[in-house]
């Protein structure tokens, strides 16, 4: 990104995504509770739980101005919504899983939308749509290696917890050796 340390032709990893507010997330967590282990992973931080709209993967810093105007297009061209937390599963399934997560209740399908914004726009810009249905999902845990979390997921239970999505972010995921940490770089609010 120029004019933030990064020089012209530098890849950084990106994503946007809807972000929960910090209240929300920790209502959220404290609801969760104690959650049991997971074999061969670990558990997500609250303050990293977020809702992704399109992975873009490594991209080249100087399109990053570009792809804030898509994401500011995109994000003004939808109206705030409420969404509701609840249910749990696990990709690509609780026997095989890789991914835990909690479920989004979104009945007029608004953050679809806002993907498919989102998608649109940066389709202008050369990235390719995500081939797979849209499914709505907040990751709270990762493994490594893909287990049986059946009885992990089945102990999962989230409170019925809402929020009004208002914005978009875009997001840099900088890999370390911790585990990936997420940086926003800028957001973008919906139609007023």
């Amino acid at each position: 990104m120029q004019g933030q340390g990064r020089p012209v032709g530098d890849r950084i990893r990106l994503f946007v995504a809807a972000v929960p507010g910090r209240h929300v997330r920790e209502e959220l967590a404290a609801g969760l509770g104690m959650l049991p282990d997971l074999p061969t992973g670990r558990w997500i931080e609250p303050e990293a739980w977020h809702l992704t709209l399109q992975f873009l993967g490594h991209v080249e810093s100087d399109l990053v101005d570009r792809i804030r105007l898509a994401c500011a297009f995109a994000a003004g061209r939808i109206r705030p919504f409420r969404i509701t937390f609840g249910g749990s599963g696990a990709f690509p399934s609780p026997r095989r899983a890789r991914v835990v997560w909690v479920g989004v209740d979104d009945p007029e399908s608004r953050l679809a939308a806002l993907s498919t914004s989102v998608s649109d726009q940066t389709a202008k810009l050369g990235f390719e749509p995500e081939a797979r249905e849209f499914r709505p999902h907040l990751t709270i845990g990762r493994l490594r290696d893909p287990g049986d979390v059946s009885t992990v997921v089945a102990a999962i239970d989230p409170p019925d917890v809402s929020c009004v999505v208002e914005e978009v972010t875009l997001m840099e995921s900088r890999l370390e050796s911790s585990g990936a940490r997420y940086v926003s770089i800028d957001t973008f609010p919906l139609q007023t």
